[in-house]
């Protein structure tokens, strides 16, 4: 389950029970910081939360500083920096800063956030608009939400028909780059607001999927993690007796299908398989039927869980069937990450690191040779007061 969907309902459970919590929402990131735009962490007046914004002291302090919005019934926008010299401000040495958003009134959340878990599931991109500051300050009246769709659809106020208009343009464009933006609306054009607006435009998209074909050992650990990544797990095997609920409990759906060896006939498996499905195929041996019919479809990721001898069997065959070579290149194998993984736990852990590459657009580096060159150049120059003696 995604962050957001775990927040929003909880929110929804909240609002039900008639319970009094806040909303911490990330809305601006400048420089380094644990967590990145659009994290949100729900927070009642005894502490309990539910999300992170990011841990150690940055969600100690804005737990503490939301249980006094709570208390006072007034809601806050606070920058924190995590200063490098650890002043008593300091909340970290990561060396950015974060702007929170502290909203108490939740039940608008919620009835949007309703909004937006349908369209969700409905396999729907939406735009989420928050307006978090006017002014010096966080918003003090309702109508600060909405929700607006690519076909220009919309769910929710901003309580002014000039703002909601520029703000649908922005989340237009948020939406075709898919990326979230921070916006401010000046007192002008065609908005009546009589101050700056800043505005937090979130870009939330339908859960994604691991769908683990082959119920196996490594598909045990694969469940399990990718669940907690928040991927929506959807395991498919032939056997009743491996693929089920007590082997796999985390998972949202499993299929028993039907497999015929003797022509390699499988069923056609029932999950879609979508640019939002990332497709891990591990196998007794039905490899090539799963992976004509993953190539058949468009999902985001194909992983073959093989050694460098059987993929290349296994690819020559498609070839013979007719598949380009382009279409077959789009599998990844062998599957993973270079971690010397041996164990199905650690080869679990292997897949998913690239998966996760994948979904973030990252290299799977490590990261000291992506952004270490500021600690590196740090042992380039001698320490200041002359060179350091070690003695042993």
């Amino acid at each position: 389950m995604n962050e957001f969907v775990l927040v929003a309902r909880a929110s929804l459970e909240a609002v039900e029970r008639d319970e009094a919590v806040a909303l911490a929402s990330i809305v601006r990131v400048r420089g380094s910081s644990p967590r990145h735009t659009g994290s949100r962490m729900l927070i009642w007046p005894d502490g309990r939360i539910v999300g992170t914004i990011g841990g150690g002291t940055l969600e100690w302090r804005v737990t503490e500083h939301a249980r006094t919005a709570l208390a006072e019934q007034r809601p806050r926008f606070t920058n924190y920096v995590f200063d490098t010299r650890g002043g008593p401000d300091s909340v970290g040495l990561c060396g950015g800063s974060v702007d929170v958003h502290i909203d108490i009134s939740v039940r608008e959340f919620a009835a949007v956030a309703h909004a937006t878990l349908a369209a969700l599931e409905r396999g729907e991109t939406v735009a989420l608009a928050s307006i978090v500051r006017e002014g010096d300050s966080a918003p003090q009246h309702g109508g600060t939400r909405l929700l607006v769709w690519p076909d220009g659809r919309t769910f929710g106020s901003l309580g002014d028909g000039g703002l909601e208009g520029r703000v649908a343009e922005d989340a237009w464009a948020a939406l075709a780059e898919r990326r979230p933006r921070y916006a401010k609306y000046g007192p002008n054009g065609a908005s009546a607001r009589p101050e700056d607006v800043v505005v937090h435009l979130d870009v939330l998209q339908p859960e994604p999927t691991l769908l683990i074909v082959g119920a196996g050992h490594v598909a045990q650990p694969l469940a399990t993690i990718g669940s907690m990544m928040g991927l929506r797990v959807c395991v498919v095997d032939d056997r009743s007796e491996w693929a089920n609920h007590e082997r796999f409990p985390t998972a949202a759906e499993i299929a028993v299908i039907g497999y015929e060896p003797i022509h390699e006939i499988l069923d056609p498996i029932p999950f879609p398989m979508t640019p939002a499905t990332y497709v891990v195929i591990t196998t007794w041996g039905y490899d090539l039927p799963a992976m004509e019919q993953a190539l058949r479809q468009n999902p985001a990721y194909i992983g073959l869980v093989a050694s460098p001898t059987k993929a290349r069997v296994l690819f020559k065959r498609m070839r013979e069937a007719g598949f380009p070579d382009d279409a077959i290149r789009r599998i990844g194998a062998p599957v993973g990450l270079d971690l010397g993984a041996e164990s199905p736990a650690e080869i679990a852990v292997s897949i998913l690191a690239e998966v996760l590459a994948v979904m973030r657009g990252k290299s799977g580096q490590p990261l000291r040779e992506v952004r270490g060159a500021r600690i590196d150049a740090l042992f380039a120059r001698p320490p200041e007061g002359g060179a350091a003696h070690v003695t042993t």
